[in-house]
């Protein structure tokens, strides 16, 4: 009887080291390995040179990707890991860099985050009040992706705008107090054209003198004329220019913005002089330059004062300019230089409004 008992304690023993040899085995990184690819990541998100060329940082951060992945699937608690994840995920897609192909071109903005958002997805299932995770997914849907429009115009748009806007708002929402969330929802409300919002998002007492603050400030208090159209396109393209030729080294999208003006040149000289009684363009590109005074702007009084700021190397204080263009003749302008399309009723004269500003932040 013993004998028997003691071989069914055996056979059940046999049973429970087969039955756990078939389980799948889990894995943890080691907190040493997650934070070397946290330091890691840290610095590419500063800006810091790195030494690696570009084939092996794009290697290195493959298996960094991959040891996050296999950490997650048997760490899904691990929150920290998950928001790395989609952090080191960001950095490989802005560093791979995206070929267009007749085959790509014209399709829609491509979402290469599938595996990301849902393991936030995931963590905010678990933790809906967890800021951090709604962020990142805002980070996410906010990339811009490169595309041929279907009239043949490039562009660059955001995988999904109005997401993108509505995670950062929660995470908002969840810690006003965190600036960076702030920065993030202002600049994609910037985006999608909804500047007087984009300035409220971050209109705190912290943020008074944040740049993107100041610079969205500077444009939602600066006078355009009655049925001016903004051509963000234009404005693009052209802030882009000026980042090439070092007028200055960040903020582009909040520092170009061009309008098509329903008025003449003399007639939009007109309108400003309401608003500044000695207002002059001067030369024949209709040229004015308005210095910071406190908290208004005071446009050049001369000449000479125009061309200290245009002439210098550098440039501050606020550049507007116009470019007139005569419409009168049979063939109509449809277009705006960067392929804009422009509606029927701007009349026999129009002109484009260059606004820059180049304003010092920190």
């Amino acid at each position: 009887m013993f004998k028997s008992i003691y071989r069914h304690k055996i056979l059940f023993c046999a049973v429970l080291l087969l039955i756990h040899s078939l389980a799948p085995i889990s894995f943890s990184a080691p907190k040493k390995e997650i934070d070397k690819v946290r330091k890691f990541v840290e610095k590419l998100e500063s800006g810091k040179k790195q030494k690696l060329s570009h084939g092996e940082l794009l290697k290195k951060l493959g298996n960094d990707k991959a040891l996050l992945e296999e950490h997650i699937e048997s760490n899904m608690e691990d929150i920290a890991a998950v928001v790395l994840y989609a952090r080191i995920s960001i950095i490989e897609d802005l560093r791979t860099g995206k070929v267009l192909t007749k085959e790509n071109m014209h399709s829609e903005p491509e979402n290469p985050f599938v595996s990301q958002h849902l393991k936030l997805d995931q963590v905010i299932e678990m933790h809906p009040d967890n800021a951090e995770a709604h962020y990142w997914k805002a980070r996410m849907y906010g990339i811009t992706n490169a595309g041929v429009s279907a009239t043949g115009r490039l562009e660059k748009n955001p995988i999904d705008i109005e997401k993108a806007i509505s995670f950062a708002t929660i995470a908002v929402q969840l810690d006003p107090r965190n600036i960076k969330f702030r920065e993030a929802l202002a600049l994609y409300l910037l985006s999608d054209d909804r500047r007087s919002e984009a300035l409220k998002a971050i209109d705190t007492e912290k943020t008074k003198k944040h740049p993107i603050y100041r610079l969205l400030k500077d444009v939602n208090e600066f006078p355009i004329p009655d049925g001016a159209l903004y051509s963000k396109l234009d404005s693009q393209r052209f802030a882009q220019m000026q980042m090439e030729r070092r007028r200055f080294k960040d903020y582009k999208q909040l520092r170009v913005f061009i309008y098509v003006v329903p008025m003449s040149a003399s007639e939009i000289e007109s309108f400003y002089q309401t608003k500044w009684s000695d207002f002059k363009f001067y030369d024949d590109s209709f040229m004015q330059v308005f210095k910071f005074d406190k908290n208004t702007f005071k446009p050049a009084s001369s000449q000479s004062e125009l061309e200290k700021v245009t002439k210098g190397k550098k440039k501050k204080g606020i550049l507007i300019s116009l470019l007139e263009e005569d419409n009168s003749g049979e063939k109509k302008v449809t277009e705006t230089i960067a392929e804009f399309p422009l509606p029927p009723t701007l009349g026999d004269v129009f002109c484009y409004l260059f606004y820059i500003n180049y304003r010092k932040v920190s």
